[in-house]
């Protein structure tokens, strides 16, 4: 990389910014107060001139007033004009009497005289001041000549120029002090973060567990921590539920496998007609089983990543429900287990489709887990502003301790025999709070399981 690339991409960098904004403004507080302090004493001293100057003019007038155009001559008024020179011009133009260097035209002339239009200078002729300036002021006298008095200000431009260069001089070194103290101050302000990238270096998908340091002190570095802790944490618990689901995924779909490996293998070695389509039978079922299963982690993955849009449209609950008791009634008839509703006319906003993956999994438990000759029960009530849909069972129930673990995906109750893959309570779960409701487990007042469904009326569509 060149040069010039570098230095551009060294001068992008925050801490090299903050460094020189922190820098250029630990300057200027310095330069900026210097020179404003120079401009008033500078403004000052000019002042005190003027003052001194007008003091002479008034006092060589009364002296010409009083002992006529000679006054001018003597010693002791010389003694007081110091560098100035002074003329006496008549009401023609002539000069009477003239003594000391008079400035040139092409010397800038201050003008201070009593005239109405005269010019005063301040701060701004202190900071405009040249060696070769000069304050120049007339005066009339009471016998109508005008005495001109000019002022040669080499020795105050001077002075304030030595000043100046002293003041611009402590403002560099100040300057090149606290360049260097921004530059420490910022480094060490970033170290928490260079310390943290260093540590996120080093993170990989087996050290997900690293947590970045945190101070407690609230500032932004603080934040920017706990805010990627959250994130490593979040990504850890990821990845943990994904290397869960795989191996609990390889597991279930192991069995299901080996089955129709077993068939297959057998039916091979019989070699029978009947033999192998018996194999072809319980080879579909099985892969039938094991599509359902697939579809259902597909559904949840899409739910997962918020993925699946909500169709959703008005659901009548009583002829819905009452449509799903009398597709299952035979098969609750069939083990001896009655099926019983008791529905209150109520109407959502819902997916019709996804609703109908809820029901068949809550009812699919309860046949799996009531006893025979028990019965099952629904029940459709409005509260808290939705529908509670309830399907009681008189079944083993389940553990208070094992409530919400029932709804991980792929998990079984110890001791339990049923058969499927343990995901339809997880996927039930999920297109519940996909509609902004809940799905729940209790203790049934038949004895065994209640599985219980809230939805509101209008669910808002989080995909």
């Amino acid at each position: 990389m060149r040069l010039p690339d570098r230095l551009r991409r060294w001068g992008a960098r925050s801490d090299v910014k903050t460094a020189s904004i922190t820098s250029a403004a630990l300057a200027l507080c310095v330069i900026v107060p210097g020179m404003w302090l120079y401009g008033h004493l500078a403004g000052e001293a000019m002042r005190e001139v003027d003052r001194w100057f007008e003091f002479v003019l008034d006092v060589a007038v009364r002296e010409v007033d009083e002992n006529g155009p000679d006054a001018l001559r003597r010693d002791d008024l010389r003694s007081r004009l110091r560098e100035a020179s002074v003329r006496l011009v008549d009401a023609s133009g002539k000069v009477l009497i003239e003594r000391g260097v008079w400035p040139e035209p092409r010397n800038e002339v201050l003008s201070r005289s009593s005239h109405p239009d005269r010019r005063k200078h301040g701060v701004d002729s202190a900071w405009l001041l040249r060696s070769g300036n000069w304050l120049v002021g007339k005066r009339a006298t009471a016998s109508g000549a005008v005495l001109e008095l000019a002022l040669p200000l080499r020795h105050f431009a001077a002075e304030s120029g030595e000043i100046l260069v002293e003041i611009l001089l402590m403002a560099v070194i100040a300057a090149a002090a606290v360049l260097p103290i921004g530059f420490v101050t910022t480094l060490r302000a970033f170290a928490p973060l260079r310390r943290a990238t260093a540590q996120l270096r080093e993170v990989d998908t087996g050290s997900l567990g690293v947590r970045l340091p945190s101070r407690g002190t609230g500032d932004p570095i603080d934040l920017h921590a706990e805010t990627l802790n959250g994130v490593l944490a979040r990504i850890d618990a990821g990845f943990a539920r994904l290397r869960s689901f795989s191996s609990d995924a390889a597991h279930e779909l192991r069995t299901p496998l080996n089955r129709i490996t077993n068939v297959t293998e057998v039916a091979l070695l019989e070699g029978g007609e009947k033999d192998l389509r018996t194999a072809l039978e319980a080879v579909q079922r099985t892969t039938d089983d094991l599509t359902r299963t697939v579809h259902a982690l597909l559904l949840l993955a899409e739910i997962d990543d918020r993925r699946f849009a909500l169709q959703r449209r008005p659901v009548d609950l009583a002829p819905w429900i009452e449509q799903h008791v009398a597709a299952y009634s035979a098969s609750f008839e069939e083990v001896g287990i009655a099926l019983v509703a008791r529905i209150e006319a109520i109407q959502i906003d819902a997916d019709r489709v996804l609703l109908d993956r809820i029901i068949a999994n809550l009812l699919d438990n309860a046949l799996s887990h009531a006893p025979t000759g028990s019965r099952v029960e629904i029940h459709a009530v409005r509260r808290d502003g939705g529908a509670a849909i309830a399907v009681d069972d008189a079944g083993p129930g389940i553990p208070e301790v094992d409530r919400e673990r029932v709804f991980d995906r792929f998990s079984r109750l110890p001791g339990e025999k049923t058969q499927g893959h343990g995901i339809g309570l997880s996927l039930a779960r999920a297109i519940a709070e996909l509609h902004g409701g809940t799905l729940r487990a209790s203790r049934s007042p038949l004895g065994g399981a209640r599985l219980e469904l809230w939805l509101p009326h209008a669910a808002a569509s989080t995909a």
